[in-house]
């Protein structure tokens, strides 16, 4: 008995192993590129995270701001503002300090009519005010990761 498709040890080469270690080098490297798009995925969404939460924070901090106005609490005039001296103040104050980083203040002498008055109310019949309010808030009170400012011009009464 002979067997035809068999031609005995020698004839073989181990092609198939070569080919095996090809096929799991390929699928090694795959596996790596797609570990590192997922870890980059994963940071850009915590980033993502970090900057709303700061500015939802920052817009909360707003709102009491406008209920500060509203309350005529803590209110200033327009004055000298500089947002980069207040970005730097509300960085370096403690979380719950009684100095919020908020600022409202009163601008409705900052937009006058000009010299003239035209198009101004009487003082009598100015029912509302239009305040500025600038908020700045981090994601997190210790050591935050991003930061955001809210700036906003609200008309209070």
């Amino acid at each position: 008995m002979t067997r035809s498709g068999f031609h005995g040890p020698r004839k073989q080469r181990g092609a198939a192993l070569y080919v095996a270690l090809i096929f799991l080098i390929i699928l090694a490297l795959l596996g790596i590129t797609g570990m590192q798009v997922a870890t980059m995925q994963e940071r850009m969404s915590a980033n993502y995270l970090a900057t709303n939460v700061a500015f939802q924070r920052a817009e909360a901090l707003a709102r009491e701001g406008e209920a500060q106005a509203n309350a005529s609490a803590r209110r200033e005039d327009c004055g000298n503002f500089d947002p980069a001296v207040f970005g730097q103040q509300a960085a370096i104050q403690p979380a719950g300090s009684p100095e919020t980083p908020v600022r409202v203040r009163n601008i409705d002498q900052c937009i006058g009519g000009g010299q003239l008055n035209i198009g101004e109310f009487p003082a009598s019949e100015k029912v509302f005010q239009p305040f500025r309010i600038t908020a700045y808030r981090g994601d997190r009170a210790s050591e935050p990761s991003s930061d955001a400012v809210v700036d906003t011009i609200f008309i209070g009464r």
